[in-house]
């Protein structure tokens, strides 16, 4: 088996992308970063971690096994101190 290089990986068909992300240690692609938005607030997320994190809407959606789940009622709710330590990004 061949390990395969970013640009390589983005070409591949998912299941394939799966398990080369897997190999090497990869995490969720940055494009689909930049395309994903608050589906509550329509603005942008923040990758904080294991979660990316609306600051509009104050929430937090969890990502499980390099998928975020954006769904509302899987979100948590961000603390004051959360939001207070991202508000400059």
């Amino acid at each position: 088996m061949h390990w395969a290089t970013p640009d390589a990986i983005r070409h591949m068909d998912p299941l394939e992308c799966a398990i080369q992300r897997a190999i090497t240690g990869q995490t969720m692609d940055k494009r689909l970063l930049d395309i994903l938005v608050c589906p509550v607030t329509k603005g942008k997320l923040l990758r904080v971690g294991d979660e990316l994190w609306s600051r509009q809407a104050g929430l937090a959606y969890p990502i499980k096994e390099d998928i975020p789940v954006m769904l509302e009622s899987d979100a948590r709710t961000l603390s004051a101190e959360e939001l207070e330590s991202v508000k400059d990004h």
